[in-house]
Parts: C-alpha cells; structure tokens; sequence
C-alpha cells in the first residue's frame, strides 16, 4: 500500500514514524534510523512519591545494499 503511495504523503508518514532515509553514493546503500523515543510511554515510579520517569532515548539503524533490477 505504502509502495503505491504519493512521494509526497510517503515523506509524511515517514516524518510522522521519525524515520530517516539517506542515501550513501559511494557505497550505493541506504541507511535507515527511526527514532522510537516518541513512540514509548512514560515510566512511572510507585514505591516511592509518584513522578514520571522518561525513558532513555532508543534510535534503531540499518544499512540497506539496493538491489539491481
């Protein structure tokens, strides 16, 4: 369905995950990171006075070889 999809609202879903896509020339690969910090909850501590905890921040990366058709 994404395949299909106008660039333009591509671009958007992609902004709205946090994933970002760059392009390597020299090595004709893709990297691709998405930070999930957005995406997880908000820890709460309970033995003690209740206050939020934030979550460290998570980034996930690969590197993608594109395929020749």
């Amino acid at each position: 369905m994404l395949r299909d999809a106008d660039p333009d609202d591509k671009a958007e879903v992609y902004r709205q995950l946090g994933l970002r896509l760059t392009y390597q020339t020299e090595t004709q690969t893709v990297r691709a990171a998405v930070d999930l910090s957005a995406h997880r909850g908000v820890l709460v501590c309970v033995r003690e006075a209740t206050r939020p905890i934030a979550p460290p921040p998570m980034t996930l990366s690969a590197t993608l070889r594109l395929a020749r058709n």
